[in-house]
């Protein structure tokens, strides 16, 4: 088996889609449209949903720089098209990843992130079947504890991790040790089985 220890040195989680909200003082009209293209980059998804006019939401953010680009955009675009100004914003949502390519067994997985997160934790294989399953599953027991993060962590054979449903930027810092504590300790119980196996 071909195994990799993961050290806080090696692959960071970086954020791939910041979804934000934007409350603004009249109401705009639904819509779904790609606005404010950066050069090079992807355009951003508006959306004004029927039931919330007044609600501008965006994805496809990739940082808080751009935010800050985006919060400008939306500023000034809507106060030329509609007269109306914001008059409070939010991020909603923060996606983040990592993509490795090792070779973890998914056992030591589970039992790692058990081990370290059990009382704060629900851990499950993604899929009932577990000998299709792609992804281990790591959420809250119960969102807004303060020793917790919101996010919902998937956390794959390879070391690849995807964490979705972040609200605050400084929650990234914290999965980072989390991810890195589960995979060492991944790494560490893996050796024992495979060592089991051959004895």
């Amino acid at each position: 088996m071909n195994m990799k220890k993961i050290s806080s040195s090696d692959k960071k989680l970086k954020i791939v889609n910041i979804k934000a909200s934007f409350l603004m003082s009249k109401k705009i009209g639904p819509q779904i449209a790609t606005k404010y293209k950066r050069r090079g980059g992807e355009g951003l998804r508006i959306t004004v949903f029927k039931h919330s006019q007044k609600l501008v939401n965006v994805t496809g953010i990739k940082n808080l720089k751009h935010f800050q680009e985006v919060r400008n955009f939306v500023r000034n675009y809507y106060y030329k098209v509609k007269g109306s100004y914001v008059l409070s914003d939010r991020i909603d949502n923060i996606m983040v990843t990592r993509r490795m390519s090792c070779n973890y067994n998914m056992s030591a997985i589970l039992s790692a992130c058990k081990k370290l997160y059990r009382k704060n934790y629900c851990t499950y294989f993604g899929d009932e079947d577990r000998l299709t399953c792609k992804a281990i599953v790591l959420q809250p027991k119960e969102r807004g504890k303060e020793d917790c993060v919101n996010g919902t962590f998937l956390l794959y054979y390879t070391g690849s991790v995807t964490i979705m449903g972040l609200k605050e930027y400084e929650e990234i810092e914290l999965c980072q040790q989390m991810v890195d504590r589960i995979y060492n300790r991944a790494f560490q119980y893996g050796l024992k089985m495979k060592i089991r196996k051959v004895t």
